[in-house]
C-alpha cells in the first residue's frame, strides 16, 4: 500500500477498527502523519514513514519492521505503537522526539550498526527485552537523551553513537549493558530483579570522554568503564553486589 499527499497531511477517521492494511505499507505527507490524539491504524509487516513538515503518529497493530521512518521539520515527532508482537529497528529520524512502545513484545534491532534511531529525545519501551547480546544486535541510537523501559521481563542492551544523557534506563527483571560515544551524564540506571534469583548487572561503558553519575543500581553486579576518560559524581549512588569503576583518567569518590 503507497499513499501520499502532497501538499497535506494523511489523517485517520477516528475509528480505530478501520485500518490501512498490507505487507509493506508506506505513507508520505508533506504535513503531518496522523495527529497525538489520533494515530493512523495499520496492520502492515513494513513501515516506511516520511514527512516533510510534520510528526508522525502510527497504532501498528501488531509485529512490525520500522524499515524507513523521518519525521522532517523543527520540532517535530515521530510516536509510534505496536499494540501486540514484536517491533524491529531499521532507520527511525525525528527532528524533536522519538517515542516507540511495543506494549507486548520486545524492541529489536536489524543488526546493522549503520542504521539508527535519531532523536532528541528517544524514548523506547517494550514488555520485554530491548535489543539483543546477539553480534550488533544492541539498539542503536544518536539521541541527546534516552529513557529505555523493559516493563515486565527481559533485559536491555543499547549502543549511543556519541555523548548522551541516560534519564531513565530500567529494567523490572532484567540486566543492562549500554556503551556511548561521547561524555555521558547518567541519572538513573536501574536493573531490577522480578525474583530473587539476583543476576542481573549494569554494564556501561563510554569509550571517549567522561562519565557523571548520579544513580546507577544493579540487582547483581555494576560496572562503570571510561575507556578514554574519567567517572565523576554528581552526588552518586552505585549500588551492586560487586561495584566495578575503571577509568583512564582516574575515578572520583563515588558512593
Amino acid at each position: 500500500v503507497t499513499l501520499s499527499s502532497i501538499a497535506g497531511s494523511l489523517l485517520d477517521d477516528a475509528n480505530q477498527t478501520t485500518k490501512v492494511t498490507g505487507n509493506v505499507i508506506t505513507l508520505t505527507a508533506a504535513n503531518a502523519i496522523g495527529a497525538s490524539d489520533n494515530q493512523i491504524d495499520t496492520k502492515a509487516a513494513q513501515l516506511n514513514l516520511t514527512t516533510t513538515n510534520g510528526s508522525i503518529f502510527v497504532n501498528e497493530e501488531d509485529a512490525v519492521s520500522l524499515n524507513n521512518v523521518l519525521a522532517s521539520g523543527a520540532g517535530n515527532d515521530v510516536t509510534i505503537t505496536n499494540t501486540t508482537g514484536d517491533m524491529t529497528l531499521v532507520t527511525v529520524t525525528a527532528a524533536d522526539d522519538v517515542t516507540l512502545t511495543a506494549a507486548a513484545g520486545s524492541v529489536n534491532d536489524d543488526s546493522n550498526q549503520g542504521t539508527v534511531v535519531s532523536g532528541d529525545l528517544v524514548t523506547i519501551t517494550a514488555q520485554n527485552g530491548i535489543g539483543s547480546t546477539v553480534a550488533n544486535a544492541e539498539i542503536d541510537t544518536t539521541a541527546t537523551t534516552l529513557n529505555v523501559s523493559s516493563t515486565q521481563s527481559g533485559s536491555i542492551f543499547l549502543r549511543e553513537t556519541d555523548g548522551v544523557t541516560l534519564q531513565n534506563v530500567s529494567t523490572v527483571d532484567g540486566g543492562i549493558i549500554v556503551t556511548t560515544g561521547g561524555a555521558t551524564a547518567v541519572t538513573s540506571i536501574i536493573a531490577n530483579d522480578a525474583g530473587a534469583n539476583e543476576e542481573h548487572d549494569v554494564n556501561l561503558t563510554v569509550s571517549t570522554g567522561n562519565v557523571t553519575v548520579t544513580t546507577v543500581t544493579a540487582d547483581d553486579d555494576a560496572t562503570i568503564t571510561a575507556d578514554s576518560g574519567s567517572i565523576f559524581s554528581n552526588n552518586s549512588m552505585v549500588t551492586g553486589d560487586v561495584v566495578t569503576l575503571a577509568a583512564s583518567n582516574g575515578a572520583s569518590s563515588i558512593g
